[in-house]
C-alpha cells in the first residue's frame, strides 16, 4: 500500500515512510520494491549514502559512540552460534 500523500516525481527523505509492504501474485513473502533513480535511470542507493559528506566524530561523541558499540558487540557476541551449538548439544543429551 502507498503512502496516501505520495505522487509521482516526489522528493522523500531518508526514513520517510512510502508504503507498506503486502504479498502479490505468486510472492512467497510480503515484499516492496524500492529503487532510486536519477534522469530516470535506475542508481545504487549505498552509493549516494556514501558520497554523503558526513564529519568524524570527536572527543565526547566518539567516546559514547565507542561505548554503545562496545556493549552492542559484547551483547552480539553472547548471542553468536556458540551458544546455539551449546543449546542444541543439551538438548540432543536430554533425549
Amino acid at each position: 500500500k502507498i503512502e496516501p500523500k505520495l505522487r509521482v516525481g516526489m522528493s522523500v527523505d531518508r526514513a520517510q515512510r512510502v508504503g507498506a509492504v503486502g504479498r502479490t501474485g505468486t510472492a512467497t513473502g510480503p515484499h516492496l520494491h524500492f529503487e532510486v533513480r536519477r534522469a530516470d535511470r535506475p542508481i545504487d542507493p549505498l552509493a549516494l549514502i556514501h558520497k554523503a559528506s558526513t564529519q568524524a566524530l570527536r572527543g565526547d561523541q566518539l567516546a559514547a559512540f565507542q561505548r554503545v558499540a562496545t556493549l552492542a558487540m559484547t551483547r552480539l557476541a553472547g548471542a553468536g552460534p556458540a551458544s546455539v551449538v551449546a543449546t542444541s548439544a543439551a538438548q540432543s543429551n536430554v533425549c
